[in-house]
């Protein structure tokens, strides 16, 4: 055998056992799905930061008022009264005590860690438990519920969970994102206090509190994994819970998914560059992978058996994955032709992965963070400089 077959016979192995792998963790995620048997009663403090538009809004309002376990009280915050969010807000009309802060602008870390410490240094003690939540969310019935439980049971200290993204065009930017996040969503995620999402955080105020977070934010990039870290090295005990699977829209170009890949894995080196370099070497990995498989498919033969065998498998776990996102309270999806392409995608990994593996490379430069309308410049971790431009 000469050293090419070597490789890829090796590479057919890889990306086989890959294909396993998923299918594994998807029927397990599926699995690990608890269906809400008990009422959930507890006052909660929702806090979420926002700018832009925000042409969601209002859908997100009758999601909050429609929980099983309704909110006491929501808390917007914004950069400023210039924000197109800040009018959009301060219109709304909803069925629960609505409050509006002004954050003014960050000058140590992130606007969105700016608008988060400003919110929770005014309200933060007025509930017993407060959850933080994304803009562009739109929460099943029971999401507070699932969140709130092991709190209130003296489980956890903090509670989180994952998005679920909602493809908004069949855009090849689009597909190639939602397939990548919800492998991402289809994984376990152990509760050792690594990570937390930021779309979703449940927190009793003891724990608020001890990690004085209002003051923590104030100098951090990102909110989730700066809390995560923090809880950590506090001994707090964080639950990541499968049953919070949150549907989020999703749209994008190449060059925009390419951004927020870079930005998501510039925060994992920052602050988790063990889970950094693993996440860097599975991705590799997985591109080897379905080269390999790809490769071995045009000679045809077993080759070709190895390849569809595997999509077969990745198919399947992709179908474990939305029944996990069904048991986890998400009734709809996306547009029909997105959702009917997402299903060919187990025909194209070696694109997905490779897409995914460029935005890994592209993370390497953790000088400049761009995010929203900010671009960060950063040394040693640290925001020294801010530049601005209009939000929305």
């Amino acid at each position: 055998m000469s050293l090419g077959d070597a490789l890829l016979a090796a590479g057919g192995g890889i990306g086989l056992a890959g294909a396993l792998t998923a299918l594994w963790c998807a029927d397990l995620m599926r699995r690990r799905v608890p269906p809400l048997t008990e009422t959930v009663a507890a006052e909660v403090l929702v806090i979420i930061p926002a700018t832009g538009p925000l042409p969601r809004l209002e859908r997100l309002i009758a999601a909050l008022a429609g929980q099983s376990c309704p909110p006491g009280a929501v808390v917007f915050t914004v950069e400023s009264a210039l924000d197109p969010a800040h009018d959009r807000i301060a219109a709304l009309d909803a069925p629960f005590p609505l409050h509006l802060v002004v954050a003014g602008d960050a000058v140590a870390g992130s606007q969105k860690c700016r608008n988060l410490a400003a919110a929770l240094a005014r309200y933060g003690d007025e509930s017993p438990f407060i959850v933080l939540a994304d803009a562009d969310i739109e929460p099943p019935r029971d999401w507070l519920a699932h969140l709130l439980r092991p709190l209130t049971r003296g489980a956890a200290d903090i509670v989180t969970g994952y998005r679920w993204p909602v493809p908004g065009d069949a855009a090849l930017g689009t597909l190639c994102g939602t397939w990548a996040d919800r492998a991402v969503a289809g994984l376990p995620k152990p509760n050792r206090g690594w990570l937390t999402w930021g779309g979703s955080i449940a927190l009793k105020r003891d724990a608020v509190r001890e990690l004085d977070l209002a003051a923590l934010f104030e100098g951090e990039v990102s909110d989730d994994l700066a809390l995560a870290r923090a809880a950590r090295r506090l001994g707090l005990k964080i639950i990541f819970r499968g049953a919070v699977l949150v549907p989020t829209p999703f749209r994008h170009s190449l060059g925009s998914l390419l951004a927020f890949g870079r930005r998501q894995y510039q925060m994992f080196l920052l602050y988790q560059p063990a889970l950094w370099l693993w996440a860097g070497a599975t991705l590799a990995l997985n591109v080897f992978g379905a080269v390999s498989l790809w490769l071995l498919a045009l000679r045809g033969g077993w080759g070709a058996v190895l390849f569809f065998g595997a999509a077969g498998m990745v198919a399947l776990a992709d179908e474990m994955r939305r029944r996990l996102a069904r048991r986890a309270g998400i009734a709809g999806a996306g547009r029909g032709r997105a959702e009917a392409l997402l299903r060919l995608m187990p025909l194209v990994l070696p694109l997905v992965h490779g897409v995914h593996l460029l935005a890994f490379v592209l993370s390497m430069d953790r000088r400049r963070v761009h995010w929203g309308h900010c671009t960060y410049r950063l040394k040693h971790g640290r925001v020294i400089a801010i530049e601005r431009r209009e939000p929305g």
